[in-house]
């Protein structure tokens, strides 16, 4: 057996099962998302910029504790500690939209930071003003003059002359022209667009010293904000528009900002210069994070490359799928990233050691986006959005490292490798001689066997469907509804008090719903079995609180089912399973 195969089992599985919501309905990258401590209880919140939705989710634990509404899609997210706050210690959370960044401190509105507009080239903007003065004509020749200065290596247009020149017709050329004129000249400045966000310590290192947030835009800019977030402390230009920073060092020391660009390059500034290093890449990037001080990249020809400091590569090797996710990996008390995470469309999360297989753990969905580190209180933490909309949280075993690890699947496969000795008995040798002797007779017995069993099952499914037990089209539960229910147990007995949220997932509202309970009667005595739901918005929970009386004399503990259901009809909607503790005993 291979060594991949041995690093499937179970055996040798570092991760435990965390959470899973299939219908969680996320939409993120790995720019979407962060673990950032957004208040002084030490618990680290999960962050989801939702760029289908518009919406800035915050988790604690599995419950979204707030959510922040936003006009535009969301691009990045990330968060950086100010210098000088009336929420000291308190990091600010930022999400880049279309043309600003958004600053939040402690779940409140901070700062609104535009960033600059882009200036025209004063070549390009010539010609703009001759389409406003000039003739139809006039027009088809300033189209030409632009195709000339697209191909100029010094002049870079703006998007709206591309939109303009990418325009396979010359109507649809002038509705373009006019459509953009419209307010006159000075209208034309365009909104720079963030591509990622990230932070840069300024005195010290540190994941809660004080930082200042970095930006890269479209318009080939790469910002450094001051302290508070409020103004542009430094402006750096590159040659293409970045895909991910990542920054090390202090600002007011020696640092490093390493930038990914889409033209298939990595560039390096330190300590405020352009270093003449640049890393040609053979495809373009997906991600690029920095592992053990080195720069481990993801390509989109299945590739994953490793670069020093100094542009040399250490190794590359191709995977069997297509990359879809990057992050960095830290085990046991390093802090920095010893190894790294890799999601693959193949519905693949791998685990890498530099380039040595670790871990191969199947997930029931391809990875979109995942983050690794301290979510609440416990680290090693891994969060996963899935393409499905769903998501899914691992958590690394404590104690685990890559060398000790690696070491035991070796130990796995020398065990697995040795050849099996199995003494042949008597009748082993005889059904061995019967079966090569008779193999039509005996294959004609299994497949009547297997039809037999066949129609034992649908005679069985077609009872348990005349009985009404189960259903296809009307049946226990309304597969089609999008409902939840939390149930939180209050009180030690012999009163209980169930405390439940009900949920609609759906983007319909539902109206006229009824809630029952099913119980054993000599234990227990509900004081009202009967809850009606008037109306339930999407995505709003719905509080119900029933209490319970245990009325057996010894305080046994059973289960309560609820079953929630439409008005007038008998197809449940949802069902759940309420295990009541075992209750304290009446003196």
């Amino acid at each position: 057996m291979s060594k991949s195969k041995i690093l499937l089992t179970d055996k040798s599985n570092p991760w435990l099962n965390g959470y899973r919501d299939p219908v969680a309905k996320i939409n993120a990258f790995n720019n979407n998302m962060d673990l950032i401590p957004l208040t002084r209880d030490g618990e680290n919140r999960l962050i989801v910029g939702d760029f289908a939705t518009n919406k800035i989710l915050g988790y604690k634990g599995i419950n979204v504790e707030f959510q922040i509404e936003v006009n535009e899609q969301i691009i990045a997210v990330s968060s950086f500690y100010p210098e000088q706050s009336q929420f000291s210690g308190i990091p600010c959370l930022c999400f880049a939209v279309d043309g600003y960044i958004f600053i939040y401190q402690n779940n409140q509105p901070r700062y609104k930071f535009p960033l600059p507009k882009i200036e025209i080239h004063p070549k390009e903007l010539e010609v703009w003003q001759q389409f406003q003065e000039g003739s139809k004509e006039v027009q088809l020749k300033m189209i030409d003059q632009w195709n000339k200065l697209r191909n100029e290596q010094n002049i870079s247009l703006s998007s709206k002359a591309l939109d303009v020149l990418i325009q396979t017709k010359a109507i649809k050329q002038q509705e373009l022209i006019k459509q953009f004129l419209s307010g006159g000249i000075d209208m034309l400045n365009l909104v720079d667009t963030p591509t990622c966000l990230t932070k840069i310590n300024t005195y010290q290192e540190g994941d809660s010293a004080i930082s200042q947030l970095v930006i890269g835009t479209e318009n080939k800019k790469l910002y450094i904000l001051d302290s508070a977030g409020m103004q542009i402390q430094k402006t750096y230009e590159i040659a293409s528009a970045p895909t991910s920073i990542i920054c090390t060092g202090i600002l007011q020391g020696d640092n490093r900002i390493i930038i990914t660009t889409r033209d298939n390059q990595i560039q390096f500034i330190r300590n405020g210069q352009h270093e003449p290093i640049i890393i040609d890449l053979l495809s373009k990037p997906v991600q690029s994070i920095l592992v053990n001080n080195s720069i481990v990249v993801g390509t989109m020809n299945e590739t994953i490359a490793c670069y020093n400091y100094k542009g040399s590569k250490q190794f590359s090797f191709k995977v069997n799928s297509g990359i879809v996710a990057l992050e960095g990996m830290q085990a046991g008390s390093a802090k920095n990233a010893l190894g790294y995470l890799m999601g693959l469309e193949n519905q693949e999360l791998r685990i890498y050691e530099g380039k040595q297989l670790v871990h191969i753990l199947n997930i029931e969905g391809m990875i979109q986006g995942m983050k690794f580190g301290m979510f609440g209180r416990e680290d090693g933490v891994l969060i996963m959005i899935l393409k499905n909309k769903g998501i899914d949280i691992r958590i690394l075993q404590r104690g685990f490292s890559f060398q000790s690890f690696m070491s035991q699947n070796a130990l796995h496969n020398d065990e697995e490798e040795r050849p099996l000795k199995i003494k042949r008995t008597n009748l082993f040798v005889e059904q061995t001689e019967r079966e090569r002797n008779n193999p039509v007779p005996i294959y004609r017995c299994l497949e009547k066997d297997l039809l037999k069993l066949r129609l034992k099952t649908a005679q069985s499914y077609l009872k348990v469907l005349e009985e009404n037990q189960i259903g296809v089209n009307s049946g226990n539960i309304n597969t089609s509804s999008n409902l939840r229910i939390q149930a939180d147990i209050q009180g030690l007995g012999p009163v209980f008090k169930i405390l439940m949220k009900i949920e609609n997932l759906g983007n319909q509202s539902l109206q006229n719903l009824v809630m029952t309970y099913m119980y054993d009667q000599k234990l227990y005595k509900i004081v009202k079995p009967v809850n009606n739901i008037p109306f339930l918005l999407p995505h709003v929970s719905f509080p119900v609180s029933t209490e319970i009386l245990s009325i057996d004399q010894n305080g046994a503990s059973d289960q309560i089912k609820v079953i929630i259901t439409e008005k007038n009809k008998q197809i449940p909607l949802i069902g759940a399973i309420i295990q009541i503790p075992l209750s304290e005993i009446r003196e």
